[in-house]
């Protein structure tokens, strides 16, 4: 290996050379995918999110709803009232990029105030920067790829490419120039373990990771970015768990499920976390209800949150729900994609 090359780069070519040999159980062409866009986002979040796009796509359950969705180009529309559709969609339509059919995977963290995203998939970074400047971003070359800082009334965003990978960029709200320089020349120094803690958790089939720092997102939603879901009853009722994690996924039988897993300290706090996730199901259910008023309850949120199968195992609480495909369609969305 060269000398000078960060040690990012370094301790990826150490993982492929371990797959190579067989000295470590690996699928390396995924392990890589989400390796790539993890090393991208900054460390110590409230919530992380990764989203493997060509396994969603390949539902079955999903796929008229997924041609149904308009093209980039047709969504994008001029907003009516600033961050209309929050950041995510405002970078979307900025940039033409569609994620539903054009990508292959996306992850993306969430802090104080800021938001960051990182997007791997088929599109032609000159014709996004060339939007960019059309749009009067300012572009400049940092570490040999361009970084090009958008402000409006509407949105203010930075979005930079790898120098590596033609189709992987990434674009952060509410975090400088200076922090994401820094990001850039040094990886966050847990990405490696984060990717593996992913791969682990989706297994071979599930196709959404959500990790939840149940403390930190507490602080982050007392500022949380515009149009942003707010998360604050999540986070409060997580407050017995050290940290927390849900995947997305198809079962055995074709059904997809959510599944909450609620890291505790002791078999006593997991307890008392499985208490408090069935609460905030039961609330957040009778809320739904009380505000549907005289719509029919089939198929609404609130009769899949009164299904879930709450309990505790050992020293973590877990919950289990069962979606359909249009819930689980509403739930990216909250998400903005």
């Amino acid at each position: 290996m060269k000398a000078g090359r960060p040690l990012w780069a370094r301790r990826v070519e150490l993982s492929a050379l371990a797959c190579f040999l067989g000295l470590a159980g690996c699928r390396f062409g995924e392990q890589h995918k989400s390796e790539l866009l993890l090393g991208q986002l900054p460390s110590d979040q409230a919530l992380q999110i990764y989203l493997d796009v060509e396994r969603l796509r390949s539902l079955p359950q999903l796929a008229e709803i997924i041609a149904a969705k308009p093209t980039a180009k047709a969504a994008a529309k001029p907003a009516t009232k600033p961050n209309e559709g929050g950041m995510f969609r405002q970078i979307s339509n900025d940039l033409g990029l569609d994620v539903w059919r054009g990508g292959n995977a996306l992850a993306g963290s969430l802090g104080t105030g800021s938001l960051t995203l990182a997007v791997s998939g088929h599109f032609s970074r000159e014709q996004i920067q060339q939007r960019l400047s059309d749009k009067g971003a300012s572009c400049a070359t940092f570490l040999g790829s361009p970084e090009c800082v958008f402000e409006s009334a509407s949105a203010n965003y930075i979005v930079w490419f790898d120098p590596a990978e033609e189709n992987l960029l990434v674009a952060a709200s509410g975090i400088s120039t200076e922090v994401i320089r820094e990001l850039r020349r040094n990886r966050a120094p847990d990405y490696l373990t984060l990717a593996s803690e992913i791969q682990a958790g989706m297994g071979s089939s599930h196709f959404l990771w959500i990790g939840i720092n149940p403390r930190r997102l507490g602080v982050a939603m007392r500022d949380p970015p515009k149009d942003w879901i707010n998360l604050s009853l999540l986070a409060n009722a997580l407050r017995h768990a050290r940290r927390a994690a849900a995947t997305v996924g198809p079962r055995a039988d074709g059904q997809i499920e959510f599944h909450l897993r609620a890291f505790c300290a002791s078999a006593e706090e997991a307890e008392t976390q499985s208490a408090l996730l069935k609460g905030l199901f039961s609330f957040a259910a009778a809320a739904l209800d009380a505000g549907r008023g005289d719509k029919p309850a089939e198929n609404s949120w609130s009769r899949f949150l009164r299904s879930a199968e709450v309990s505790a195992v050992s020293s973590q609480a877990e919950a289990r729900i069962l979606l359909s495909a249009e819930r689980l369609t509403e739930l990216l969305e909250q998400f903005q994609l």
